[in-house]
């Protein structure tokens, strides 16, 4: 046993090396802004000014009417109203919206939270898109975007479900115990309007693919007004032989147009929760019925 971990080890970080790939793309620059090419739901290709400072995708309202008229943006894709912050930290209001699929170079993003600013407006590649990537930069002496396309965000991967809506794998249901039986405490906010989770606890259980049983929780911490959430997540082994420690993790995740939460890991596992019942104190222990949803998914 003690021959087979290096080797297992060296196995998986080779796997991890051949499956990580360098997207670049070429950027714009215009008068010390850096403008990229962005391809909306398949349809449209135009030029964003990449922001980070933006908390979301922007989308001018002649640009948004185009994507209406060609019916690649309709009614089911709104999410409602909300605020969008700029980078210089100014607040707007604007209708929020779900694009389908945002594209940077080879690089596609599924479920982009947008808003629909004024014509006057610049189309911004916000944070709604730029948090969901593994990891990107900017090589100031190539004038280029690099984009990692590591994990669920490169369109060519092959992909393989291991989680919780295939057979073999349990059907997996909250329990009433926090972190399946790991004492932990959070201090949360048990608070939920019908835009909002916050302080919600979810446990489940599985199996994972190497037939170890996990399981895990989140909590949410923060709902922001463009949709995105800042969530703590926990998972560790649920045998008492804990193959591997315990693990907690900080992510950004997002509400979708259904209202579930979806989120990824940092090491490219989407996760999607669905949330029925509120439970005790605010989800912290689970007194009625929940589900995670079906959407566990992890790229190889």
């Amino acid at each position: 046993m003690r021959t087979a971990f290096p080797v297992i080890v060296c196995m998986i970080a080779a796997a991890l090396a051949l499956r990580t790939h360098a997207e670049t793309v070429e950027l714009e620059r215009d008068h010390g802004i850096y403008m990229v090419p962005v391809q909306i739901n398949g349809r449209l290709t135009i030029p964003f000014i990449l922001d980070s400072g933006a908390s979301a995708v922007a989308i001018p309202a002649d640009v948004f009417l185009t994507l209406s008229r060609t019916k690649t943006v309709t009614d089911a894709d709104f999410i409602g109203p909300g605020t969008y912050v700029m980078a210089d930290g100014s607040e707007h209001q604007s209708q929020r919206f779900m694009l389908h699929e945002v594209k940077v170079g080879e690089i596609a993003i599924s479920n982009v939270v947008a808003n629909v600013v004024s014509v006057k407006g610049d189309p911004l590649l916000g944070q709604s898109f730029l948090s969901q990537l593994p990891t990107w930069s900017i090589d100031n002496q190539r004038h280029v975007l690099v984009l990692n396309n590591s994990g669920p965000v490169s369109p060519t991967a092959p992909s393989r479900d291991f989680g919780f809506d295939q057979p073999q794998h349990e059907t997996p249901q909250f329990n009433n115990s926090i972190l399946c039986g790991q004492p932990v405490s959070y201090q949360i906010d048990s608070v939920r309007t019908p835009d909002q989770y916050r302080g919600y606890l979810g446990v489940w259980t599985g199996v994972w693919n190497n037939n170890a049983r996990i399981c895990g929780s989140l909590v949410v911490q923060r709902i922001g007004t463009d949709g995105t959430a800042d969530i703590v997540y926990v998972y560790g082994p649920s045998s008492p032989a804990r193959p591997f420690p315990w693990k907690k993790q900080r992510a950004v995740g997002a509400i979708l147009p259904d209202g579930r939460l979806s989120f990824q890991d940092e090491q490219g596992s989407r996760f999607t929760f669905s949330i029925e019942a509120p439970g005790i104190l605010g989800g912290l222990f689970w007194g009625g019925k929940g589900r995670l949803s079906s959407s566990f998914r992890r790229y190889e």
